[in-house]
């Protein structure tokens, strides 16, 4: 409870004084609903994003993400034939650039989503995501005319840490990877072999299999996991992880401790912890 309360009261301080355009990305990259999606692939791939705005005509229509393309390959398999306008996501939730930044992370949380397209009168002008809210804390510790985050030991991983965690095998096929990751409705699997700590990512799927034209019934997890992977211990704090983040542009951290995977960190644990506490 008190990192919890140490958090809240961080952001509390800044809260009223940031607002959506500060944080969020400004150049939004585009698709339109009749491109494929293997086409949309290459596009996400290009440019390093992890979800991409559908629009057609400055409307916006909806967003695709690494996720959606994982549930159509652990269905279909290929997306050569299938658009963007068919899996993409229309239920969008929107925020203005004006509106506070804690608010947009109440909106987030929610609604169960990781990304907001940021609206003025209509007009897309920019997303705002979890990630960026991260970035706080190295704004917070660096930037001009900000509260200074100061390190504190409730702040650590081990009371912020998402488990049980899910394991797979490095000889599984990425296919049994994406459907025991839908099953579960997460985004990582961990490996651990002799202490060898590695991980298979959403993002590891689509840069090096889907984007790649592999067939992920034939490739293996041990092709194209992360290893060594980033890891934490259970005392690393709250303020070095982001940076970790941050740094190593990933959203998930093991939690290890004596050659066991005691947990996961993932940016949205972060998140989770500042707007859920916020409503007390």
């Amino acid at each position: 409870m008190k990192a919890i309360e140490y958090l809240v009261k961080l952001m509390r301080s800044q809260e009223g004084e940031w607002k959506v355009e500060e944080l969020m990305t400004k150049n939004v990259i585009t698709i339109e609903p009749e491109v494929t999606v293997h086409d949309a692939v290459e596009k996400m791939r290009k440019h390093g994003i992890h979800s991409i705005i559908v629009a057609k005509d400055d409307d916006v229509l909806g967003i695709v993400s690494y996720y959606d393309i994982l549930l159509l390959m652990a269905s279909r398999e290929h997306g050569k034939n299938v658009t963007v306008g068919e899996i993409m996501n229309t239920d969008l939730i929107t925020v203005g650039s004006e509106e506070d930044v804690m608010d947009s992370l109440e909106l987030m949380l929610e609604n169960h989503v990781l990304r907001l397209p940021v609206l003025d009168n209509g007009k897309l002008v920019g997303i705002i995501t979890t990630t960026d809210f991260v970035n706080v804390f190295d704004k917070g510790l660096d930037g001009e005319g900000r509260p200074h985050a100061k390190r504190s030991p409730e702040l650590v991983a081990e009371n912020i840490m998402h488990k049980p965690v899910v394991m797979i095998e490095s000889g599984k096929s990425v296919l049994e990877a994406t459907r025991l990751m839908t099953e579960n409705n997460i985004g990582s699997l961990i490996i651990n072999e002799n202490c060898k700590i590695g991980i298979i990512t959403e993002s590891d799927i689509f840069k090096r299999v889907v984007a790649k034209g592999k067939d992920s019934r034939k490739t293996k997890v041990g092709d194209v996991m992360t290893t060594p992977c980033k890891t934490v211990g259970p005392d690393t704090d709250i303020i070095e992880a982001s940076r970790i983040f941050h740094d190593n542009d990933i959203r998930r951290l093991p939690v290890i401790e004596n050659c066991k995977v005691i947990g996961i960190m993932a940016v949205e644990d972060i998140i989770d912890i500042i707007s859920i506490r916020r409503r007390f």
